[in-house]
């Protein structure tokens, strides 16, 4: 019997975010057909609050509360998506993102989530970056792709992709399988 779960937090993104991105992707077919870049499922993408890790089942339901105590006086906002970059640098890039553009109300929610998680599990705290990850890259690339990369990141350091309302937070389940990982929604949290 299942004692464990991979769990994260996370807002998930409207239909015409992820489209939007599909189309960015589709925009520089030297990038989106290269082997170089694990490219993120569109159904995968997501804009991560915290991150927990292999879960004990036995605290899901305090979670599930926890998340719907601290959140339950949390007000719906809007996420500006904005710009790409990369993580550590466009120099040498391992993961290309999709930027947040003034997201004072999402680090509201992410310091609420995970202050209110603090209690329940020991997370490892890293410094919040809210992005979304469009794709990773892989060792072996080559300096052709990372020329490409730093193009893509260059001509869209600016680029406004959109906004939507951020009305509620997912407890999500990662499945790592061969093929990518496969999320399930456990729990959503709606904001006010």
């Amino acid at each position: 019997m299942e004692k464990q779960k991979r769990l994260f937090v996370a807002i998930s993104l409207d239909a015409e975010i992820v489209q939007r991105c599909i189309m960015l992707r589709e925009s520089y077919p030297n990038l989106s057909k290269n082997r170089a870049l694990n490219w993120t499922k569109p159904q995968n993408l997501h804009l991560t609050l915290s991150f927990l890790g292999d879960t004990d089942i036995s605290l899901i339901p305090n979670i599930i509360y926890a998340l719907d105590t601290s959140l339950a006086q949390s007000d719906n906002f809007t996420l500006q998506f904005k710009g790409l970059g990369c993580f550590p640098n466009v120099h040498k890039p391992r993961i290309l993102w999709m930027g947040i553009e003034d997201p004072i109300t999402l680090l509201s929610v992410y310091k609420r989530v995970t202050n209110t998680l603090k209690p329940i599990l020991p997370l490892n705290r890293q410094r919040f970056s809210p992005h979304i990850t469009l794709a990773r890259i892989k060792d072996f690339t080559t300096t052709d792709t990372f020329t490409d990369i730093s193009t893509l990141v260059n001509q869209n350091l600016l680029t406004d992709f959109g906004k939507q309302l951020a009305d509620y937070v997912t407890l999500y389940e990662s499945h790592l399988q061969p093929g990518g990982p496969i999320y399930k929604s456990i729990h959503k949290t709606m904001l006010k």
